[in-house]
């Protein structure tokens, strides 16, 4: 309300008024959350209004919508609330409750709720669950494709497979280093499901894994190998047979993934010439 005030006074042209009501929200020291459900109830012409006007204006608003990202990112890994819409998701009996739920899990959660969906890929004891798992998925999207990259590392014969079918629907051509690797898998099912994704990808069945680890590797290094709007602050790997993210800088980021892939090629071959 006092920032609504603040706002109000500034466009009927008293601004110093505004200021001072501006200045009595910074002093309350909102937290993050507040901060983010501030930005998300205020039209953002406000806060581009306010950035132009500079001073402290600006750095009101600066600060706002900093903390505001931070909240952001707090909810997005707010794993019980990820585990109540993925149960909602999985298990509500009417289509509307569950596409809700996916639409809250996609939208708000991104990323951040693809460990939990891995893990019903891989449960014995789901049936008709997984297919709507694989849903969710689905409408992840592309946010999805690194984590469920490192998923298709299971020990789980099912999680691997299901993991590496989720990335054929998605369709993203990062998933290319998964296929190639998991066309050498001891199981069947997992390399009949490699061989379609290299195949949709448009990729030769001998294509060398080495090859495509340093070559997502130097598109990273270039930012190609990023899609517009899918840069993040953490990367992902599997340990102790599930999904764990690892914080980056934002800065950091392609370079991080691009280390990432010419290890993994070291890894398959130390003593590779490609790098």
């Amino acid at each position: 309300d006092t920032f609504k005030e603040g706002v109000k006074l500034i466009r009927i042209g008293e601004p110093e008024k505004g200021l001072e009501k501006l200045r009595e929200v910074i002093r309350a020291e909102p937290d993050n959350q507040a901060a983010f459900d501030l930005v998300l109830r205020t039209n953002v012409e406000v806060f581009q209004m306010m950035l132009a006007m500079d001073g402290e204006y600006a750095k009101i608003a600066q600060s706002i919508l900093s903390s505001a990202r931070l909240g952001r990112i707090e909810l997005s890994r707010d794993e019980d609330q990820i585990r109540a819409l993925v149960l909602t998701a999985l298990t509500a009996d009417e289509f509307e409750e569950r596409d809700a739920a996916n639409r809250a899990l996609a939208g708000e959660h991104g990323e951040f709720a693809v460990p939990v969906l891995v893990e019903a890929l891989g449960d014995p004891n789901l049936d008709g669950e997984i297919d709507y798992a694989m849903i969710s998925l689905f409408k992840i999207g592309h946010a999805a494709v690194l984590p469920l990259i490192e998923a298709t590392k299971s020990s789980n014969e099912q999680t691997r497979m299901l993991a590496a079918a989720a990335l054929v629907h998605i369709e993203d051509s990062r998933a290319g280093i998964a296929f190639a690797r998991l066309i050498n898998d001891p199981s069947d099912p997992v390399r009949d499901v490699a061989k379609t994704g290299m195949e949709s990808l448009g990729m030769a069945p001998g294509t060398d894994q080495i090859q495509i680890a340093v070559k997502q590797s130097q598109d990273y290094l270039a930012t190609t190998g990023i899609r517009d709007g899918h840069y993040s602050e953490v990367v992902w790997s599997w340990r102790d047979d599930r999904l764990k993210p690892t914080d980056v800088p934002a800065p950091l980021y392609q370079l991080e993934l691009a280390k990432r892939r010419a290890h993994e090629a070291l890894r398959i071959d130390p003593t590779t010439t490609h790098l």
